[in-house]
């Protein structure tokens, strides 16, 4: 719990080590300390393609069931618009130059603490299966 607690100094680290994890035993020490911290977190996974437009439209509402099922925001719009934001600062980080017929795997993290929202990106993107690469972005908003 020592590292962990050296590696967030807020909702943004905090995000992008929950979305970077590969194991869950790895997210849940994470998610343990958070929890013991005051944060609120909510985490989702999800893949497609980006040709036809579906990964964008399925990762939204991935996330909105996510942050709204774990009760991280209200069913406001103030607080929807502060997540929808974050999340579109992190797709332009992690969907940057991105094939147009590439495939995406990514897991996606929010976290709130107070009135502050980070939401982390992390995942690959490939073309062809021998092409993949990691790919992140984040973004971070005040409600």
């Amino acid at each position: 719990m020592d590292t962990i607690k050296r590696m967030i100094n807020g909702v943004g680290s905090a995000a992008m080590l929950i979305a970077m994890t590969k194991t869950i035993v790895d997210e849940q020490d994470i998610k343990q300390y958070l929890t013991d911290a005051g944060y609120k977190y909510a985490v989702t996974e999800l893949g497609g393609n980006t040709v036809k437009g579906d990964f964008q439209g399925r990762a939204t509402k991935a996330l909105i069931g996510a942050v709204l099922n774990t009760h991280l925001v209200e069913k406001t719009s103030y607080e929807l618009h502060a997540v929808l934001h974050a999340a579109m600062d992190a797709g332009m980080g992690s969907m940057l130059n991105v094939s147009r017929a590439a495939d995406m795997s990514v897991k996606m993290a929010v976290v709130r603490k107070d009135h502050w929202v980070a939401v982390a990106i992390f995942g690959e993107s490939a073309v062809y299966y021998t092409t993949n690469h990691e790919r992140a972005g984040l973004g971070v908003m005040h409600i």
